[in-house]
């Protein structure tokens, strides 16, 4: 029974490689009058398909007929024919479009455009035949299964020396299999080099993108373009290997390009002032920026990128924190359309690729863009804003019941400090993106409280002095509040501790506040004395029994 087994498979084998041989490999007339990045495609797919068709018309009934086992022993045999076929086109295609010589061009010396449609046309080359060859490890390794179960069994009638009946052995031994490897090869490196060239070709030509309402370069959304053009494309090839290559590839490629790029600019920006109507009337009338300049640019020109103010790099590294994650879910909704194609362990694999390449460029964009808001901040509180708050008289604020009495709601230059940041942070509204705003926001209240921390510390007051200082903290506060749109009081909390401090009636009192939630105060002990110590009207022997 055995010996007619192995006939009638033979029988099945030699009409089957009859068949396989039959198959057209060279181009049909119409082919060759269409586009030559189509043809190879074209006819590697339809190659595979019909040799596909052939054998998936015998599988069944060689599983019925024959047993198990058999399936394996017939694709085994069958491979070297499929080789053969396949072989002749895709070594065609490689000498055509002289992979190996485009593989070792120098980086500098790379066509982005012709590197572009290579790598397409290689990555629809690859599909097929990885698909291919998934249809065969399938069915083998199904076989394979059901072999083992029945040998178990003692029900095989199919002999396999030992060792040989592994599904993964059909690929190992399969010229095409390797030769769909070093295509995979090329394309990595083909899609490296395209990747950096278009990158570095983007950042050079990069221009101020005058469709946009607030002021930002087109750098961040013609990197994160291309990024997504290559890795939609990497996935095409069916590789979790060349996918992962690619992905890595791009994260590195916004990190170290992209991210590194901005930040340089942002650095060597200058802080000017800008006058947000005036931007919106350049951006109107169509005010391009030529990009041409380096860094080191002496920056007189303002059509020059090098002269542009530090706002435009801090939005667009915002731009680039909100874009991100965009790219993210189309990489990841690619990776789940392709879930019935990748094992589990690949389709794992890859989301843990994406989540860590998009997590480690938002981290680095996050702090690059921080640094750009600090300084942003840092010099819109310095010179007037800080000469504002020195000009407050808190040095010595003890007041009499007349003086205090005769105040106005704040204290005399109060009002001109608001209305200095309430033009400022009007100023930054209208040229930096909402979330840029928001931090920048942050830090420049962060830093006003600074300020005025270290003025009211090196203040005297008496208990009027201090009910006057609580007043004009609060009025800050709630106008600052209203400037920025959100509440700040927790920026200022140290501020409202001190004021309750400085406007207690007798020293011992802090221990109804602070013992009860010292925790939440954000004075250390140190603090909490050195401020009641400002209090002229309190006993030195009071302060100095203090136990805090």
């Amino acid at each position: 029974m055995i010996h007619a087994h192995d006939e009638g498979l033979q029988q099945v084998k030699e009409f089957l490689q009859q068949r396989i041989s039959t198959q057209p490999a060279a181009a049909s007339e119409e082919e060759t009058d269409t586009e030559s990045d189509t043809q190879f495609v074209n006819r590697i797919k339809r190659l595979l398909n019909r040799v596909a068709e052939e054998i998936e018309g015998f599988l069944a009934s060689i599983d019925t007929h024959f047993g198990p086992g058999y399936t394996f022993q017939l694709l085994s045999e069958l491979q070297l024919s499929i080789d053969a076929c396949a072989l002749a086109i895709v070594d065609e295609f490689v000498s055509y479009r002289q992979l190996e010589e485009k593989a070792q061009t120098a980086e500098e010396d790379v066509d982005p455009q012709l590197v572009d449609t290579i790598a397409s046309e290689l990555a629809f080359v690859i599909q097929p035949l990885a698909l291919f060859m998934r249809f065969v490890d399938l069915r083998a390794e199904t076989d394979v299964q059901a072999y083992m179960e029945a040998e178990s069994k003692g029900e095989a009638t199919a002999r396999f020396p030992d060792g040989s009946a592994s599904a993964g052995n059909i690929r190992r031994s399969s010229k095409l299999s390797r030769r769909t490897d070093e295509l995979n090869a090329f394309y990595v490196v083909l899609e490296q080099k395209f990747l950096k060239s278009s990158v570095n070709m983007a950042l050079c030509e990069d221009e101020l993108d005058t469709s946009q309402e607030f002021p930002i370069t087109k750098a961040v959304e013609d990197v994160l373009f291309i990024c997504q053009k290559c890795t939609r494309r990497a996935f095409l090839t069916v590789s979790e290997v060349t996918t992962s290559s690619t992905l890595n590839h791009v994260g590195t490629c916004m990190i170290e390009d992209l991210l590194s790029y901005l930040e340089q600019r942002m650095l060597n920006a200058a802080n000017k002032k800008v006058d947000a109507k005036s931007w919106q009337g350049q951006l109107q009338r169509g005010l391009s920026l030529a990009t041409r300049g380096a860094a080191g640019d002496d920056g007189e020109d303002e059509h020059n990128i090098a002269a542009l103010p530090r706002h435009v790099w801090v939005n667009d590294l915002q731009l680039f924190l909100e874009l991100v994650p965009k790219y993210k879910s189309a990489t990841a909704a690619a990776n789940e359309r392709l879930a019935t194609r990748w094992s589990s362990q690949e389709h794992n694999k890859l989301m843990t690729v994406i989540e860590n390449n998009v997590q480690e460029a938002v981290e680095v964009a996050q702090r690059y863009r921080d640094v750009g808001v600090d300084k942003l901040a840092s010099s819109s509180v310095s010179s007037k804003l800080k000469g504002l708050i020195n000009l407050l008289p808190y040095a010595d604020f003890d007041l009499s019941e007349a003086a205090f009495d005769d105040m106005d709601d704040t204290t005399e230059g109060m009002y001109t400090l608001i209305a200095m940041i309430e033009a400022t942070v009007e100023e930054h509204k209208g040229v930096l993106l909402p979330g840029a705003f928001s931090a920048w926001a942050i830090a420049f209240t962060e830093k006003i409280a600074s300020a005025l921390e270290t003025k009211i510390i090196g203040g005297k007051y008496n208990l009027l002095g201090g009910l006057q200082l609580e007043k004009d903290m609060t009025e800050l506060s709630t106008r600052v509040s209203d400037a920025v749109m959100w509440p700040v009081t927790d920026r200022f909390h140290r501020i409202n501790r001190m004021c309750l401090l400085l406007t207690l009636d007798r020293v011992h009192a802090v221990y109804d506040y602070y013992d009860a939630g010292a925790a939440n105060w954000n004075l250390s002990p140190d603090e909490v004395v050195s401020i009641l110590t400002r209090r002229v009207d309190f006993d030195a022997e009071d302060l100095d029994k203090l136990k805090i």
